[in-house]
């Protein structure tokens, strides 16, 4: 039986957390690409931010400040700024995915090409250290890329509960937007986790993997593709669900988090067979 907490293996006393998180963003900070990275942001992502927190404020403020929705919805142009909301998370989450895909595999395919793999192994760190450890801290390293396309999705959730406040079924008679919207923004940002910790959880895996060339990381790939799709269509149904009330909500919420959970847990867990 192994002794250690999976809290403790979080934090930085986990030395493979510490070295793994700051060798990641030291390539991500001096990197060609980070510096190309922070100015796409700054150019096109930003706009798609404000819109987002414009959307997510003015669902709060509709309830008092009827006013709020129109004028951010409807005066200032519903179809340009929801369409360049929708452009830019379709754009960044494959890119964001990509990203962690390949920052995790290379936290192992570094420690073979350098040599240093085989020594790491005989540390007296176990397989759920190393494996646990680098999987935390390839998702530190790009904390920054998943929080922005969860602030995207929170205009999405924000804007389908204010187009169907009228038909939510709410507790209490409350305003959906203060009630519903909240709930959602919470399930938003888990799913968003939960999806960011699968891509790494199964570059880890893939890297661990040295049968078939680039084969196989390929497979691994294709299959992250393929739940991405599912994910998405989890978290679309959870929003087009949102009239049936908040119990729908939460069940199908739930179903996804636990899906999730299994299939990361289960990744990680071949990665540190893996180890040997």
């Amino acid at each position: 039986m192994q002794s250690i907490k999976l809290p403790q293996i979080l934090t930085p006393a986990n030395p493979v957390v510490d070295a793994e998180f700051h060798h990641q963003r030291f390539v991500i900070q001096r990197g060609r690409v980070g510096l190309i990275w922070i100015i796409l942001a700054g150019v096109m992502v930003l706009p798609a931010l404000l819109i987002s927190v414009g959307y997510t404020i003015a669902a709060f403020l509709s309830p008092i400040v009827p006013q709020a929705s129109d004028i951010l919805l409807l005066e200032a142009g519903t179809m340009p700024s929801a369409l360049w909301l929708a452009i830019m998370t379709v754009a960044m989450y494959p890119v964001v995915m990509l990203v962690t895909f390949g920052l995790s595999a290379n936290s192992v395919r570094r420690e073979k090409s350098g040599h240093t793999w085989d020594y790491l192994r005989l540390t007296e760190l176990d397989a759920q250290q190393i494996v646990i450890g680098k999987w935390w801290a390839s998702l530190r390293a790009l904390n920054g890329d998943h929080g922005m396309v969860m602030v995207l999705r929170f205009g999405f959730s924000a804007a389908f509960v204010m187009f169907l406040s009228d038909m939510i079924i709410t507790p209490f008679g409350l305003p959906a937007e203060w009630t519903l919207l909240p709930l959602l923004l919470i399930i938003t940002a888990i799913y968003g986790f939960l999806d960011a910790g699968l891509t790494a959880a199964l570059g880890i895996v893939g890297a661990m993997i040295d049968v078939g060339g680039p084969t196989f990381p390929f497979i691994l790939f294709s299959i992250r593709v393929f739940t991405a799709l599912v994910a998405l269509g989890l978290w679309l149904g959870t929003l087009f669900i949102i009239p049936m009330g908040i119990l729908f909500v939460l069940l199908l919420s739930v179903l996804g988090f636990v899906s999730y959970g299994l299939v990361i847990g289960l990744i990680l867990r071949v990665a540190q067979h893996l180890v040997g």
